[in-house]
């Protein structure tokens, strides 16, 4: 029975898969039904064939500097801690990587066109990129940050360097030193 149970369970979710991956009519209709419905994000959406298929990997990377100006090395940007060989067939970050990527994108298109620096520093990518970069824990006295963008892979062999940002101080003694009755 238990067997029985599980093999219908696997069909309906094969089925609503393959319907999921159609979007010519009149399967369109269905398509859109199922999206709507799939809260948890069970029925994958396979692209395999993407009009502008990526050939380059970009990657937010960052560093630190310390009260004595003393600059740490650059370091990844991890956006998972799942393994890649599990990633393929499960992938819980998948829409916060993809946020990631469409925030640099929007960066970048932003730092093209901009006249001055002010708007590179204010636009929405920015901030919500410098958040991003900031939030991790960090050890020591870390008195700034700065992040960079970096393209690799395709025709270039060496990684190329598409953006850098100003150093932003961190106020990481701030809830420390609140707690301890010195700062208001």
């Amino acid at each position: 029975m238990e067997l029985t149970v599980g093999l219908a369970v696997l069909a309906v979710w094969l089925l609503l898969t393959a319907i999921a991956q159609v979007r010519a009519w009149p399967l369109d209709r269905f398509e859109s039904a199922v999206r709507a419905r799939d809260m948890f994000g069970l029925v994958p959406n396979w692209s395999f064939f993407a009009p502008m298929p990526a050939m380059t990997d970009l990657h937010v990377v960052y560093r630190d500097r310390n009260d004595q100006h003393e600059i740490d090395a650059w370091h990844e940007l991890a956006t998972s801690r799942i393994p890649r060989s599990i990633r393929s067939m499960w992938n819980p970050n998948k829409r916060i990587e993809k946020a990631l990527i469409d925030t640099v994108l929007a960066l970048l298109d932003v730092a093209a066109s901009a006249e001055t620096v002010g708007e590179i520093v204010f636009s929405d990518a920015y901030l919500l990129l410098l958040e991003h970069v900031s939030a991790p824990p960090r050890f020591g006295r870390v008195a700034a940050c700065q992040f960079a963008i970096v393209q690799s892979g395709g025709r270039a062999r060496q990684p190329e360097l598409l953006f850098v940002s100003d150093w932003h101080r961190l106020e990481l003694e701030r809830p420390r030193l609140i707690a301890e009755g010195r700062l208001a």
